[in-house]
């Protein structure tokens, strides 16, 4: 079983991501210039990342989709501000 961070163990090498890394932004680099992707060169690259790598896409998708909706985004800074202790929607206007 992989341990953290996707090393396999004492003695064993960690993952080269320099060459994953180069991999994707071949592909990535194919994509835009027109070119289509060999599909078992991409099904191969998404095969070999772990389910860590998996969950994070996921959780960051989701974030993202999140907090591009202006109300969540909007409903989630009045809830910080009442918690911090700022008053949402209103003007500060002690002067002490």
């Amino acid at each position: 079983m992989p341990g953290a961070y996707g090393h396999n163990g004492p003695g064993q090498e960690p993952p080269n991501y320099g060459a994953m890394f180069g991999h994707v932004s071949g592909m990535v680099s194919d994509i835009m210039n027109g070119r289509s992707p060999n599909p078992q060169q991409v099904m191969g690259m998404l095969e070999s990342c772990s389910t860590q790598f998996w969950k994070g896409a996921a959780v960051g998708a989701g974030l993202g989709l999140l907090l591009s909706n202006s109300a969540v985004r909007d409903a989630l800074s009045g809830m910080l501000g009442s918690v911090l202790g700022g008053k949402s929607g209103e003007a500060n206007t002690d002067n002490t």
